[in-house]
């Protein structure tokens, strides 16, 4: 009988083996379950319209894109957003993750910072102050539709360096697609200021035609670029630039050195909206530290896959949704 099979029958180690396997799967999405944020739906008009626009800029985006000649890759733009730029090229100051610029192209960013602005109590009439990395430039759109939508103006001073798969392409920089959103009607506001980007603000990573190719850009736009001599100027330049006008909130969109500073933990920073006191002894206190030290609140834009998991949005979906029916929020 030594070694003796029934003709179908499943060996002991291979029904232990599936058992366990059934088992630990029931208890992963049990344990998902309770580590899942409770969510509350949100679907109001002006929700979708916002995720709306969102898609229609991406669309408008690409066609104008193409029809400039740029070839908009199906690798590392699936979704055809014409948000995504290319890995290296004269405008490229830092590695940048793919996955997080693709997150950030999701339409339903736009409801989703609408939402956190008006948590922020922003009413009609007020000023934000926006300070952008041309490493999201999506980001960038969704906010300035976001606080329009309400009703509040932006302050918005842009960069034009921008980290890999960013707002990189030289005939393409943030700036170049801002207008283009301008002169169709779909955002009303444009940047007041441009910068080079990069470490200290001064594009000192950029190639060695990037800084001409900065200030090109800015000739093209109409846009006065601000230069700065250091970090501490390019701070405090800005904080008085934004502080003239009496914002009510400060948004950051990306890594740029004057809104983290010099913290070593400025890229640590809360994702979101930042409802708490952060310390930092550095001289160089970036544009978070120096807000929320004058009592105005602040959203950061950083972390993007953090930001999407919080809330409910899929990270690097392919497709885009068309409809953004529902946008998941934690209460």
């Amino acid at each position: 009988m030594a070694g003796y099979k029934l003709k179908g029958r499943i060996p002991l180690r291979w029904l232990l083996f599936s058992l366990m396997v059934v088992w630990g799967t029931i208890w992963a999405l049990q344990l998902l379950d309770i580590w899942r944020p409770q969510t509350r739906q949100i679907q109001s008009p002006r929700q979708k319209q916002l995720a709306m626009q969102m898609l229609q800029g991406m669309k408008l985006l690409s066609t104008e894109l193409e029809r400039s000649g740029v070839v908009i890759s199906p690798y590392s733009d699936p979704n055809h957003t014409g948000f995504i730029g290319d890995e290296l090229t004269p405008l490229t100051t830092t590695l940048g993750s793919i996955v997080s610029k693709r997150t950030s192209t999701h339409p339903g960013f736009a409801p989703l910072i609408f939402d956190m602005v008006r948590e922020a109590g922003v009413k009609k009439g007020d000023v934000v102050a926006i300070s952008a990395s041309g490493s999201f430039p999506a980001l960038i759109f969704a906010t300035i539709l976001a606080v329009e939508a309400i009703g509040a103006e932006p302050y918005l001073i842009s960069s034009v360096g921008s980290s890999t798969w960013g707002a990189n392409r030289p005939g393409w920089a943030w700036p170049d697609m801002e207008s283009l959103f301008y002169r169709q009607g779909l955002i009303q506001s444009r940047s007041r200021y441009i910068s080079p980007g990069g470490p200290d603000d001064k594009g000192p990573n950029l190639f060695e035609s990037g800084m001409d190719l900065v200030k090109q850009i800015a000739t093209r736009n109409g846009i006065e670029l601000l230069e700065s001599s250091s970090l501490t100027e390019a701070i405090e330049r800005r904080l008085q630039l934004y502080l003239v006008e009496n914002p009510s909130l400060y948004i950051n969109i990306g890594g740029s050195h004057p809104a983290m500073g010099g913290c070593s933990h400025g890229h640590q920073f809360p994702p979101g909206l930042i409802n708490q006191s952060i310390t930092c002894q550095h001289q160089d206190r970036g544009l978070i530290i120096r807000f929320l030290e004058a009592d105005i609140q602040v959203i950061n834009l950083l972390d993007i896959p953090a930001i999407a998991i919080k809330n409910g949005l899929s990270i690097d979906p392919v497709p885009l949704p068309e409809f953004v029916d529902v946008i998941s929020r934690t209460p």
